[in-house]
């Protein structure tokens, strides 16, 4: 299990770009690229690394999350740590800071199986 953030900003139309510039701000991020896949919603998606963290910042597309708009998943710098299971508590702790700046944050319980925000920790901004 990795970390997974899913966010709402007071934004419904930002750009993922800008939300991605200020979310890499915050966390002091200076390098950051911009990658295609069809995986992700809009067929793009932003990374970064920082403390051995590689952060994806990404369009929300998750069942019965329709609020929040972005997500960020945090998983180990590749060739990194296989068990990233620490990774759910940084998730806590970062979404509790961001809540802190007026962003409505979710981390779920298991994001394999999350199906609303009920499952989980909402830090309201």
């Amino acid at each position: 299990m990795f970390g997974h953030i899913f966010i709402s900003t007071d934004s419904a139309t930002q750009p993922l770009e800008e939300f991605a510039r200020r979310l890499f701000s915050r966390l002091g991020v200076a390098h950051f690229e911009e990658s295609e896949s069809s995986n992700y919603v809009e067929g793009h998606y932003f990374r970064g690394i920082a403390v051995g963290i590689e952060i994806t910042v990404a369009y929300a597309d998750e069942q019965g999350l329709q609020d929040y708009r972005f997500w960020v998943s945090l998983e180990p710098e590749p060739p990194g740590i296989q068990d990233g299971h620490y990774l759910h508590e940084h998730a806590h702790t970062l979404a509790r800071l961001l809540s802190q700046h007026g962003w409505r944050c979710f981390v779920p319980d298991d994001f394999t199986t999350v199906s609303g925000d009920h499952e989980g920790k909402i830090y309201a901004a």
